[in-house]
This record gives C-alpha cells, structure tokens and sequence, in this order.
C-alpha cells in the first residue's frame, strides 16, 4: 500500500449485494479477484474476517452482517475510500524486517 495509487485502491473490487449465501465459499478465487496481485488479495483477504493471523479466503457470517454497512468493519466500499483518505500517511510508513523487541521509537 506504501506505492499504491488512489486508483489502485478505487479499483479493487468490493463486494455488493446479498453475501448471506456465500458464506464459507472462497470468494478471492472468484473471477473478480483472482487476476488482482497478491498484495491486492491479501488486503482484501484480512478485511474479509475479523483477528485473522493471515488473509482470508472465504468469508464468515460476521462478514455477510455487516458487508453492507456504512462502516469499515469488513472490505466494502468505505473502507477503500478510508484507505484512499490515508495514503498520505501510509506513504511515510517504512518497512523494517527483523526482531520487534530490539526497534526503537522515532518519535
């Protein structure tokens, strides 16, 4: 998300309508998800459940309640305007790979 545009976000798919039959089907294999890069899929995949240790595939019956929400519970159109809204912050984010305990404040 760091290099990301606002048109790369605004052009990810959201799901629209009644999920209530979907539950449990493995949605990011669908067609209009399965061509997206996988950092796209795996935004997408850890909107699409709640505490996931890893992005999900398929969706629960807490995403089919509040999928059409006006909030940014789950991946849904306000949560890609949130993000859109954010990039200039998450622009001046960096990335550091080692162990949490030995990284210090820069505040």
């Amino acid at each position: 998300m760091i290099n990301a545009s606002e048109d790369d976000i605004d052009d990810l798919p959201a799901f629209k309508g009644r999920v209530a039959n979907m539950v449990g089907t493995p949605l990011l294999v669908d067609e209009q998800f399965y061509h997206l890069p996988d950092g796209a899929k795996n935004l997408i995949g850890f909107w699409m459940r709640k505490a996931q240790t890893h992005p999900a595939k398929s969706t629960t019956s807490w995403f089919a309640k509040y999928h059409n929400s006006q909030n940014c519970m789950v991946w849904n159109e306000y949560v890609k305007e949130r993000i859109i809204k954010q990039l200039p912050k998450i622009r001046k984010w960096r990335v550091l790979l080692g162990v949490t305990t030995l990284l210090t404040s820069n505040r």
